[in-house]
């Protein structure tokens, strides 16, 4: 069993932080400026959430739902469906922010009507209904060469094992930092 490589709080700082200049550099070019900020908050969500990188791509609209917990705090429940079927994902709530702007980027993507460098045909009929979508409006496959290139970008393509971080390694990062903060196994395994 292949183990991948968890990213260090010092490193996810360095990848959060990363892409902010990394976005501002594709100002002027809509297409890679919309899938730099696409990529951000799928990363963010993904660290703050546990939830499988299929799972994420499975997403719909419809499956994303707000709620208050019970300090106020306003939070968002992921119907899942994926290797272990379906489940629920609560997300830490500084998740917020990122699942936010996942549907503000859906805005802008409905009404984008500029040229695509991607010629590809999605021939699922739920192009408005993907939470997470490439800007012509289909649901993503991968976004694994996006964030290699990313991780490439801000030098911190591997652990200091020498080991190649993935989009994986961001559940990997999350349940590292749950134990960390003594949340129960069986609470991270549910969630």
């Amino acid at each position: 069993r292949i183990v991948r490589p968890a990213f260090t709080v010092g490193e996810m700082a360095r990848v959060q932080w990363g892409f902010r200049e990394w976005i501002r550099q594709a100002e002027g070019d809509t297409e890679r400026h919309y899938h730099r900020q696409l990529l951000r908050h799928y990363v963010d969500i993904l660290a703050k959430s546990g939830m499988r990188v299929g799972e994420a791509n499975n997403l719909l609209i419809t499956d994303v739902h707000p709620f208050t917990d019970g300090h106020g705090h306003k939070n968002y429940q992921l119907q899942v469906k994926g290797k272990t079927g379906a489940r629920v994902v609560i997300p830490l709530k500084s998740a917020v922010a990122s699942i936010e702007a996942v549907l503000e980027l859906n805005q802008y993507q409905q009404t984008y009507t500029g040229n695509f460098r991607s010629n590809r045909k999605d021939k699922n009929q739920n192009k408005a209904n993907w939470f997470f979508r490439m800007l012509d409006g289909n649901r993503v496959i991968t976004l694994i060469d996006q964030f290699q290139i990313y991780l490439r970008h801000i030098r911190t393509e591997k652990s200091r094992y020498g080991e190649k971080y993935t989009l994986y390694s961001l559940r990997h990062f999350y349940a590292a930092r749950m134990l960390e903060k003594n949340v129960p196994v069986f609470d991270i395994a549910r969630n």
